[in-house]
């Protein structure tokens, strides 16, 4: 199946945005790694995993009546 021209243009428009919004590199996605997913069919699945990094003890801003 073919994507027509407006909806390549419109999907490229999405990833520069994206890429200007949160950058690339250093744990984000690359142009190349949006343009292979913005390339599979809409029916593919897709497998998404967050790798957070937690504090060992919270911090709360002065004033915020939080204990850590």
């Amino acid at each position: 199946m073919s994507t027509s021209p407006e909806r390549q243009g419109a999907v490229a428009e999405r990833i520069e945005k994206l890429i200007a919004a949160y950058g690339e590199g250093e744990g984000r996605p690359s142009r190349a790694q949006w343009q292979a997913l913005a390339a599979l069919p809409e029916e593919a699945p897709v497998t998404l995993l967050n790798f957070f990094k937690f504090r060992a003890e919270a911090r709360y801003g002065t004033g915020s009546g939080e204990a850590p």
